[in-house]
């Protein structure tokens, strides 16, 4: 499969589960299940990750310090105007870097190791920054315990990089058996994602006062994060890094925030990660098919 065929069918399958989701609510009722489909995830993700030729620079401090500042930034612009779409905002700006960046800079040939160690730092960063601020963002309004929130993340995050890099460094044997199910992560993925969609249309044909405009403004707020995202992802790499920063910045951990919304927040705001999910294939899509086309 060339790389313009991988860019399309991935968005093309990831289209078809948010008509699926929103056709079929009912698998909403199984989100539960998204936690560990996470966690699977984050494990086949560390599993394949490079362990040698990663080391930090500051390059990657100012990307842990842009991936915060996109969550909070829009958090206190929109505040005034509605907490609900604040919080969607900060929840969707402040994903980690995806755990599927490095696998597209691989792609495009660029710098690998520099993404992977990106999508460590963020992710395990990010893991206690979330937690930590969320009780107090969310205030009294939902019920979210800090040691709670703290605890459910780090085993999301922290575990499956330990079991992970523990396995790679002690049973190498069951490293090269594990890594030949890498292919039904892709299921995993559309899986989650069709799980996800669909509890948000349950979510919504229970509010009779939830009108379009809502959807298609939460759809806006993920489009100008993502864009934004991108570019100062591209700003921050300079010139021999933007393409690494901007997938640094701008691919990001959706699953992760997705389960995070639909526990301990609501299946609206969860919306929010997911257009961005839609907006960054695509981006990602275009950019697959425009290294092919340059490389043909």
């Amino acid at each position: 499969m060339d790389l313009q065929m991988t860019g399309l069918n991935r968005t093309l399958c990831l289209g078809g589960m948010y008509v699926l989701g929103f056709l079929f609510p009912q698998l909403g009722s199984l989100a539960f299940l998204i936690k560990y489909l996470v966690m699977y995830m984050l494990f086949m993700s560390f599993l394949t990750m490079p362990l040698s030729g990663n080391p930090a620079r500051l390059t990657h401090l100012w990307i842990l310090v842009a991936n915060v500042l996109l969550g909070f930034i829009p958090y206190l612009i929109l505040r005034p105007i509605s907490e609900e779409y604040a919080l969607i905002a900060f929840i969707t700006g402040i994903t980690p870097t995806g755990i599927a960046a490095p696998v597209l800079i691989s792609l495009i040939r660029r710098d690998v190791s520099f993404v992977a160690t990106s999508t460590l730092i963020t992710n395990i960063c990010i893991a206690f920054i979330i937690p930590a601020t969320l009780p107090f963002i969310v205030g009294s309004s939902l019920e979210i315990h800090l040691m709670e929130i703290v605890f459910e993340v780090m085993m999301v995050v922290i575990a499956p990089f330990i079991v992970s890099f523990g396995i790679r460094l002690f049973v190498p044997r069951l490293e090269i058996i594990l890594k030949k199910g890498t292919v039904v992560s892709l299921f995993v993925w559309l899986i989650t994602i069709w799980i996800a969609i669909a509890k948000s249309a349950m979510y919504l044909k229970n509010q009779d006062d939830a009108p379009a405009s809502q959807i298609f403004t939460i759809a806006g707020i993920s489009l100008i994060l993502c864009i934004l995202a991108f570019v100062l992802g591209h700003f921050i790499g300079g010139k021999t890094l933007n393409k690494e920063a901007a997938q640094s910045l701008g691919q990001k951990n959706i699953m992760l925030t997705i389960w995070i919304s639909l526990t301990y927040l609501n299946p609206v705001v969860a919306l929010g990660p997911t257009f961005y999910l839609m907006f960054h294939h695509i981006y990602n899509g275009w950019l697959l098919w425009r290294f092919s086309e340059k490389n043909a």
